[in-house]
């Protein structure tokens, strides 16, 4: 299935859910409801792209071909996301996919670590609210800003530099800082 447009852009759509097996092509730009959206197929972005609803949700896996991926409102990363440029949730975030980015990494809202240990790929990755991991770990490969608390994680590892305005950063393990540490 392929999206030549915006959907939802006049009049949102109440909810949207794709079903696994297939690949759906977003080439529109933007997608809008009021309620979930749930992407149970691969999807491929083909434009800059903004999914906007209550709860976005992707169960299958995103590849990004180079364009950026927002969410406005809460998301659940299910599944892997792969080759956006940028990669940003302005609510809570269930980080239970690895994500990839060739640019930024920006989490706005509280977001958690699920499902086990994950790996976020970016220059650029930034926490602005509180991070949870539970017994899950948290790679970052780049460079980490932490603006809230980190609690309640097993371990942390960052390749590159770390800029943590936070109150604390707290592990059960391990905290490795591969760069300059501020």
């Amino acid at each position: 299935v392929t999206l030549g447009g915006a959907v939802g852009g006049a009049q949102p759509l109440a909810s949207l859910t794709t079903n696994a097996g297939g690949t759906l092509l977003v080439n529109g730009g933007n997608i809008t409801t009021t309620g979930k959206q749930t992407y149970g197929d691969t999807v491929s972005l083909g434009a800059d792209t903004v999914l906007n609803g209550s709860l976005v949700r992707n169960d299958g896996p995103v590849v990004g071909n180079g364009r950026s991926l927002a969410i406005v409102g809460d998301a659940t990363v299910s599944a892997e996301i792969s080759n956006v440029s940028t990669f940003a949730v302005s609510g809570a975030a269930t980080i239970g996919g690895n994500v990839a980015a060739t640019v930024s990494q920006t989490y706005s809202g509280p977001a958690s670590i699920d499902g086990g240990n994950r790996l976020l790929t970016a220059p650029s990755v930034t926490f602005a609210d509180t991070l949870t991991g539970g017994t899950n770990s948290l790679a970052v490969d780049g460079n980490l800003a932490i603006e809230g608390v980190v609690v309640s994680m097993a371990n942390l590892n960052v390749t590159g530099a770390t800029s943590i305005n936070a109150a604390s950063v707290t592990t059960s393990g391990t905290q490795t800082y591969g760069g300059l540490l501020t």
